[in-house]
């Protein structure tokens, strides 16, 4: 995939506002040439986590950083990257999230909800696995 397929879905997202993220990260692909757009992360969160994410990465990555952050495609678990062909950084410490676990009845009524806690790793904190 190389500048064509950049600027293809540079034109293709022209009217969303996330245009220029989506063709960058099409572009930043693993070595199977699977774009991790194609991928989702399995992200079912609300807008106050996905805040709660944001302003972590703003103070460790800056301004830009918390910009450009997609919930659904550069903010994954440990296991979810390497899924994709990427791994955590040596050292990296993770940013920390929560999600709400249903329990349910035998006929499937909620009967409780509770959260637990999940860690993340932005894309600045992941790199290729290489083949070699």
């Amino acid at each position: 995939m190389g500048l064509a397929r950049l600027l293809d879905d540079y034109f293709a997202y022209e009217s969303n506002p996330f245009f220029i993220i989506i063709a960058l990260l099409r572009y930043m692909t693993n070595e199977s040439n699977v774009a991790l757009t194609d991928v989702p992360s399995g992200y079912r969160g609300s807008e106050k986590t996905a805040e709660m994410v944001r302003k972590q990465i703003k103070e460790r990555f800056g301004d830009k950083a918390a910009e450009t952050y997609v919930p659904s495609l550069n903010a994954r678990t440990f296991k979810n990257w390497l899924s994709v062909g990427y791994r955590v950084k040596q050292g990296e410490k993770a940013l920390t999230s929560i999600t709400f676990i249903e329990k349910r009845d035998a006929k499937g009524n909620v009967i409780r909800k509770y959260p637990k806690k999940v860690c993340l790793f932005h894309i600045n904190q992941v790199e290729l696995i290489s083949n070699s």
